[in-house]
């Protein structure tokens, strides 16, 4: 499989090992604080309930960041072009509008 230039195979691992870690970090701090709180106990999760919670995290986590990753690159490749193209007819037409009234100014005089 060729890369497209810009993404590099360090860049993809990065993604990967961050696909792959938050989810289990995040899941540590709810367990911690969770744990501070009085709201659970260690002992009362076993294996298969810190797997099964892991993969909901992951789950969800993968999901979130490629609907984020979807609408940043829409915002981008698709509404950005369209605002910067609709300002610079604003200016142009307010500079044109400006331009004739100067010249409507000059020709009265």
């Amino acid at each position: 499989m060729r890369l497209k230039e810009g993404i590099n195979k360090a860049e993809i691992i990065l993604i990967g090992l961050f696909l792959v870690i938050v989810p289990a970090v995040i899941l540590w701090f709810t367990i911690g604080f969770l744990m501070l709180v009085g709201g659970l106990a260690l002992g009362e999760l076993s294996i298969v309930e810190l797997i099964e919670l892991y993969i909901i995290e992951l789950i969800l986590f993968s999901v979130g960041s490629y609907l984020l990753f979807r609408f940043h690159r829409y915002l981008v490749t698709e509404r950005l072009p369209k605002m910067i193209n609709k300002k610079d007819e604003l200016q142009s037409d307010n500079g044109n509008a400006t331009e004739k009234e100067t010249s409507s100014r000059n020709e009265s005089e």
